[in-house]
């Protein structure tokens, strides 16, 4: 079992008073989850010779942070990590490249005393093709759910695959193909509502269409409902995000080609729980590129969409967000970085009434791991 000390990363009291950005380390690929106790868990991908993935917690809303902990601990090169929790379940997903069979399959680790230690790895995807592009979730029930890309279908292309464990990762459901052969595009999303339905969202460039759209499933292990196309629109749909309101709804953001105005936007829209969305809505609608939008709802179903744009300038992109009571409208846009860095792959986890944003920066060609902190129950 893998331990870890308790070391504390001190900002500041200043910051206290008021969030401000915190440098916790070197690393990339920044991934990030909270619980109930609203404890957040980062992972990341390390900068050390073989790439292992690390995990980190705050229990002051990303103010501080204990010391790494070396979860995929591999012989092989490990990279983007993904983290789910519940309770004191913490799971870590990320892609393995397996030097023993030439190929990449997708590994976790699970934690069942809040984060103090994790289990040996495990193989889940384990197919014959390669995988990529893990996405992970834990349902009410603690059950944990895995969404990959793998060429395991038979397709010229990737399709979507899912994966569940309902013993804390100790064993898992035998790989099972979402889609049929259309041809996934990049990396899908995933969200486990009540009663362990799924709901897994992905680029897909169907036959005979022009551009990829984003769609959508649900169900659970060997039941799945139709895919449905999310974005019929004239231009490319990628990069989809999901999140599950308090009741159980599903929304999406993800990012549209936007022709109109020559660069990408963020796009929004909200579920009713039966399978239909509501209108898109342009979230970002910034004079600038958006990219890599992440999705996340706090306890109280505040929706909080944060991407990466060059609005500030296209050489230093910075973190911004647009927040919403209530799907219907969002705030206008703010940068939240403004710093001199370049960042990319932003990633934000709801607390009560706030998010925790984690998100990657290079900086005099090295990369940092920067956090703005959310507000705590107890603030």
């Amino acid at each position: 079992m893998k331990m870890w000390p308790m070391v504390v990363l001190l900002v500041g009291a200043a910051a206290l008073a008021a969030p401000q950005v915190v440098t916790v380390g070197g690393g990339k690929s920044p991934a990030l989850a909270t619980d109930s106790e609203e404890r957040v868990h980062l992972v990341y991908q390390g900068l050390q010779a073989g790439e292992n993935i690390y995990y980190r917690q705050s229990s002051d809303g990303g103010r501080s942070w204990n010391e790494e902990v070396n979860v995929s601990n591999t012989p092989g090169l490990s990279s983007a990590p993904c983290v789910a929790a519940r309770g004191n379940e913490v799971a870590v997903a990320w892609l393995e490249d397996c030097r023993d069979h030439s190929s990449n399959d997708i590994y976790v680790s699970v934690s069942s005393d809040g984060g103090h230690s994790f289990g040996p790895a495990f193989d889940v995807s384990h197919t014959p093709g390669r995988s990529a592009y893990p996405a992970l979730a834990i349902g009410p029930n603690g059950s944990i759910h895995v969404a990959w890309s793998d060429t395991s279908g038979g397709g010229s292309r990737p399709d979507i695959f899912h994966s569940s464990s309902d013993n804390l990762g100790k064993s898992w459901t035998k790989a099972v193909q979402v889609t049929r052969g259309h041809g996934a595009l990049g990396a899908p999303a995933i969200a486990v509502g009540a009663g362990d339905l799924v709901h897994i969202a992905w680029s897909d460039q169907c036959r005979g269409a022009r551009v990829p759209d984003i769609h959508l499933v649900r169900g659970m292990q060997d039941t799945w409902s139709p895919e449905h196309d999310l974005s019929p629109t004239s231009e490319e749909s990628t990069h989809p995000s999901v999140a599950l309101r308090p009741d159980g709804r599903p929304c999406l953001a993800w990012l549209e080609d936007c022709a109109t105005h020559q660069g990408n936007d963020v796009y929004f829209a909200a579920g009713d729980g039966q399978g239909r969305f509501g209108r898109m809505l342009d979230v970002s609608h910034t004079p600038g590129v958006s990219s890599a939008p992440n999705l996340t709802i706090d306890s109280n179903g505040k929706m909080y969409v944060t991407w990466v744009d060059t609005t500030s300038g296209r050489k230093a992109p910075d973190i911004w967000q647009s927040v919403s009571q209530d799907g219907r409208g969002f705030s206008r846009s703010r940068n939240l970085s403004h710093t001199p860095g370049v960042c990319r792959e932003p990633r934000a986890a709801g607390l009560s009434n706030s998010a925790v944003v984690a998100w990657e920066e290079k900086v005099g060609g090295r990369s940092l791991i920067k956090v703005l902190p959310g507000l705590v129950k107890s603030e």
